[in-house]
């Protein structure tokens, strides 16, 4: 049988399936016409055989004869008609098989009676097959008739009745390859659909992929591209780090000699040999509070860029909520009188004390509680704090306008005071008070909102923990059941197959000085920080060891090699790394001054300065770069007490000669200065005979907390000492340590004592390190 195009065999209609089933049946007719020759020589061999030869060979020759005649004319009808060919073909058939009878008296070749019967049903079909066979019973029964009863009924019944088996036998044969076909058929076409659907579904993957690929192309490009935006991200915050630093610089030099003058014409007029008009001294008035609130937003800036770059440390302890609301009262009050407005204080009696940085709290309430001055024309301010659970509310309510429903959040947001009431614009303020004050919160991990109606005043709030938020600790009781029943053949030797987890490292930490472990907390995610009270809490046992290194914290270098000599005479087998970060004040202290003055420096500032002497000083040295400042300095000093003999130079080295030259009861000393800076100058006048207490205060524009804490040395000791390999791989790391830093721009001048130098220690068993721990 011959294949079957599947896209047609899909198409057809129920008729021409038939049809077409039918036709692809059919046996070929060529090889057929071809055996009717070999069928004559066949008769032609029967008879020698039988030796019918000799009585009638001529109507045996002619007999067989007609064989290749037949299969000649049907050949010839069907070239021209096919389906008259086939039947033409079978009907021939059965004609000579009946000539044979009639003509050669050949009673064997009514064996083959069938014969045309199982040919018609392959070339004719079912249809065909029962004409014949029906054609060939009538014929039999004619051919007895005309031989005048020479044939018996009963033979010519068993004839009739063999064609008839033998049609109901290809009847059945047919319809069993009938459903073969139909059921191949079918198959075909649905393996034909499954095709068509497996390709259209390759061409979706096919197209999937290409779109894979090129998302992928997409994806590494964006990947690359947010890397290069990244560095510049970093670039560009660390740009504006030192851009900040250095406009507070800038700002603050030339704010400080404004506010002093101003501050001399408008509150000391007597100093001046011609009298300020009252016109001119409202005038300096109006100068002096602009340049105050010029002063006020530099801060804020400087403090808003503290806390959005991490680099604020809170120095928390236990406080009191109600003395800082009380310091508040005393600083707010004034404005409130003079506005005629009432100030409320609320409180629990028994409020908790709360565990925070008293300075933040403080600035976050003055914030709110100046606001709430500022934008309240009738009424008052009302302070309430009450205990909500573990949290401490603090709530700062005035009765003024109110803030619209769609400002309440974006107040929050640096330099916005509110879109849809001019009141706030009005009011003044640089619109980073509120701002400032909630990221102050939140690194208290509290919240702060406001919430307000037009008309009837505004309420702003926050919540602090009372304490620092514990992790709660799962008790390992909570795995066990009483209905627990042990089975021994559960239990397994071997240790489970866990993934591998890369524990966090534990550093323990001794800070007598600093806020290093404060800062070290920062780090949770990385280190477990534990904090020692005193060195001798370390474990010693390496096998028991709670801590895999230990820092501390000392305040100088020889205390620093005192505890690394104390580590190579313990049994302590953990590495020990010494260091000395202090904070802001902590800093001027350690190294030896007395204050740190930011400038602008008011007269206020001065007198407070001179009153930590506690005895009026009779001759001051003023060390600073800028003569103008020298001489506002000086006019200051004067102001406050005349009888105070001033000196000025503009340069360190001028400074240690004047020292040395003469005696001096207080030292104004400017960080920053052309030759030498003031932290190498205080250093080296520590050094000049009588002045090993000399009172000294730092003046700068530069903020010490603007600057990163630091260490200015790093020792390091471990159990066996540093291998070469180990030690090359700290300096290697150390290197690059110290090159990123160098790229990072630094508006702290470098000292001899700046971050990032290591000095050896004193064992041989120590060698540098860096800070990371190895």
């Amino acid at each position: 049988m011959s294949a079957l195009n599947a896209q047609s065999v899909t198409s057809m209609t129920d008729i021409n399936y038939y049809r077409h089933l039918q036709s692809e049946l059919r046996i070929p007719l060529e090889p057929i016409l071809a055996s009717f020759a070999l069928l004559g020589l066949a008769v032609v061999a029967l008879a020698d055989r039988t030796g019918s030869v000799v009585t009638s060979g001529f109507n045996i020759y002619g007999f067989a004869l007609l064989f290749p005649l037949s299969a000649g004319l049907c050949w010839l009808i069907a070239r021209r008609w096919p389906a008259a060919g086939r039947w033409a073909t079978a009907m021939s058939l059965l004609a000579l098989v009946h000539l044979g009878d009639l003509l050669v008296g050949a009673p064997a070749l009514l064996r083959l009676t069938i014969v045309p019967t199982v040919l018609a049903a392959g070339l004719l079909g079912a249809t065909g097959a029962v004409v014949v066979a029906l054609g060939e019973i009538a014929s039999r029964w004619a051919v007895g008739a005309l031989t005048g009863g020479v044939v018996s009924p009963s033979v010519i019944s068993g004839d009739a009745l063999s064609v008839l088996s033998a049609l109901a036998i290809v009847l059945l044969i047919l319809r069993n390859v009938r459903l073969h076909c139909r059921w191949m058929w079918e198959n075909l076409a649905c393996s034909q659909r499954y095709l068509d659907e497996a390709r259209e579904a390759r061409v979706r993957v096919e197209k999937v992929r290409t779109d894979l690929e090129n998302a992928n192309r997409q994806l590494l490009l964006a990947t690359e591209r947010m890397a290069v935006l990244r560095t510049v991200a970093e670039d560009a915050q660390r740009t504006k780090a030192a851009f900040v630093a250095k406009v507070s610089h800038e700002f603050r030099t030339p704010l400080n000699m404004i506010i002093g003058l101003a501050e001399l014409m408008a509150e000391a007029p007597q100093i001046y040999t011609v009298a300020l008009p009252p016109q001119m001294k409202e005038d300096l008035e109006v100068l002096l509070r602009n340049c105050k609130y010029l002063s006020d937003m530099v801060d804020d800036v400087l403090d808003l860029t503290r806390v959005e770059s991490g680099r604020v440390t809170l120095h928390k302890e236990r406080v009191d909520l109600r003395d800082i609301v009380e310091e508040v009262v005393t600083a707010v009050s004034p404005l409130l009188v003079k506005k005629g407005l009432y100030l409320h204080v609320e409180s629990e009696a028994d409020l908790p004390r709360v565990y925070c940085d008293q300075t933040r709290i403080r600035q976050v309430i003055l914030n709110l509680v100046s606001n709430a001055a500022r934008f309240t024309m009738v009424g008052g301010v009302t302070i309430s704090m009450a205990a909500r659970g573990t949290r401490v509310r603090v709530c700062v309510a005035d009765t003024g306008r109110g803030i619209a429903p769609e400002d309440l959040e974006e107040i929050f947001e640096p330099f916005s005071q509110g879109v849809g009431d001019t009141i706030w614009r009005d009011a003044g303020g640089s619109g980073l008070g509120l701002s400032i004050s909630r990221q102050f919160v939140q690194l208290h991990q509290g919240r702060m909102w406001a919430e307000s109606e037009q008309g009837k005043g505004s309420q702003f709030i926050f919540e602090l923990p009372v304490s620092m938020p514990m992790e709660h600790a799962v008790s390992p009781s909570r795995w066990i059941r009483d209905d627990w029943v042990w089975r021994e053949e559960t239990f397994r030797t071997e240790g489970a197959q866990l993934a591998d987890v890369e524990p966090r490292p534990h550093i323990a930490v001794y800070d007598p000085i600093g806020p290093l472990s404060e800062q070290l907390r920062h780090f949770q995610d990385e280190v477990a920080v534990l904090a020692l009270n005193e060195l001798l809490s370390v474990r010693s046992d390496s096998s028991g060891s709670v801590a895999d290194e230990l820092i501390v914290n000392t305040q100088d270098l020889c205390d620093a090699q005192g505890v690394l000599e104390w580590a190579a005479r313990s049994p302590v087998s953990i590495p020990v790394i010494c260091c000395s970060v202090a904070d802001s004040p902590d800093q001027t202290r350690l190294r030896g001054a007395l204050g740190y003055l930011v400038k602008p420096v008011s007269r206020e500032d001065l007198t407070r300065s001179l009153g930590m002497l506690g005895n009026a000083p009779k001759h001051v040295l003023v060390v600073d770069d800028d003569p103008e400042m020298r001489h506002l300095l000086g006019r200051m000093i004067h102001l406050i007490d005349h009888t105070v003999g001033v000196e000025d130079v503009g340069t360190g080295k001028e400074a240690l000669i004047a020292l040395a030259d003469n005696h001096f009861d207080l030292v104004l000393l400017d960080v920053i200065l052309p030759d030498i800076d003031g932290w190498d100058v205080l250093r080296q006048l520590r050094q000049i005979p009588g002045c090993g207490e000399l009172p000294v205060f730092l003046v700068s524009a530069q903020d010490l907390d603007d600057q990163p804490l630091v260490s200015p040395f790093l020792l390091a000791t471990t159990a066996g000492g540093f291998s070469i390999n180990n030690l090359l791989a700290c300096a290697l790391h150390l290197a690059r340590v110290s090159r990123m830093s160098a790229a990072v721009p630094d508006s702290v001048p470098q000292r001899d004592d700046a971050p990032g130098r290591v000095s050896p220690g004193s064992s041989p068993r120590q060698a540098p390190a860096q800070a990371a721990l190895l």
